[in-house]
């Protein structure tokens, strides 16, 4: 299962949204999953992601 978190480029408060992706992140390293973390360093897979992500969001 793959869980993705982003702040927006307009967030207006940043301190509680990064804050927010910091505890995700503890929960991650705490049920072993950050190896999802990982995902953009391998160039086919971050296109995949990002591939997946946006047909997610746009529902085709």
């Amino acid at each position: 299962m793959l869980r993705s978190a982003l702040i927006p480029v307009t967030a207006r408060n940043l301190a509680p949204a990064q804050a927010m992706i910091d505890f995700l992140v503890t929960l991650g390293s705490r049920a072993g999953e950050v190896a999802g973390l990982l995902v953009f360093l391998d160039r086919l897979k971050r296109e995949s992601f990002l591939r997946s992500w946006t047909n997610a969001i746009l529902q085709q």
